[in-house]
């Protein structure tokens, strides 16, 4: 995504009591005990012969066994259908203005011609630019920058790259990016996405060479500045699909 802008981006980067409580009842029920007796011994005779008639008289009870309790499952939520106003991947040019404020410029992609839109980030965020489909109805990738002089801390990218996934996102593990001399120049992961699959053509999950892949498929790249030991990185980025882009030698 964005190829050329990603080379420049590199080249500027490497220049978380419970109480008990126990109760004496023994005297208690001695006392009841003595009154019940006492009881049972005036009520003997006549009251007896009363209380057999009453016990006759009653009809008895007999409890009707119940059968097992229907259950019913958890009804599972239905699936949005269309692009959600998230400022995600996959989300809305609407849901990044909600979340960043007006944009900040929009553009054209020369690699594919596709529109982009840029932010204003804030905090360990400078930047981001969104690149929509052709008839901006979803944010097909987005990129995220740092600050001017303060670049990303590579090893502490995970409280970043979430805010922009769907929340219902799982990951696979991330491999790492090498360049033509074998040196580790960024990481790359794949993400999926139940939501990104019911909402997203079909068409847009496709791998780099064009062809297609499990809807929901989505990736993530962080990309190391040179030099930085994979300690500092200079964007992230997350596109629809299985396409890595290199961040270049």
């Amino acid at each position: 995504m964005m190829q050329d802008w990603l080379e420049r981006l590199r080249a500027f980067w490497s220049a978380s009591r419970r109480n008990q409580i126990t109760l004496l009842v023994s005297a208690v029920v001695l006392v009841a005990l003595i009154v019940g007796s006492v009881s049972l011994l005036a009520n003997r005779g006549g009251a007896s012969a009363n209380a057999t008639a009453q016990a006759t008289a009653t009809p008895r009870q007999t409890a009707t066994p119940a059968g097992p309790t229907p259950t019913t499952g958890p009804t599972a939520t239905p699936l949005p259908t269309k692009p959600v106003n998230l400022a995600t991947v996959g989300g809305t040019e609407a849901g990044f203005t909600a979340v960043y404020g007006k944009p900040t410029g929009t553009g054209v992609d020369s690699g594919n011609n596709l529109p982009t839109v840029d932010y204003k980030g804030g905090g360990p965020i400078g930047g981001i630019t969104i690149e929509m489909d052709s008839t901006k109805s979803y944010v097909v990738g987005v990129v995220i920058t740092p600050p001017q002089n303060a670049p990303f801390d590579a090893t502490n990218l995970q409280v970043i790259t979430p805010h922009f996934a769907p929340p219902d996102a799982t990951y696979d593990s991330a491999a790492p990016i090498t360049n033509g001399s074998n040196e580790e120049v960024g990481i790359f992961q794949l993400g999926h996405s139940r939501v990104l699959g019911s909402t997203i053509p079909e068409s847009a999950f496709t791998d780099s060479q064009g062809q297609p892949v499990i809807a929901g498929t989505f990736c993530v790249q962080i990309y190391y500045i040179e030099g930085a030991s994979g300690k500092l990185a200079y964007a992230i980025t997350l596109r629809l699909g299985n396409q890595p882009a290199s961040p270049g030698a």
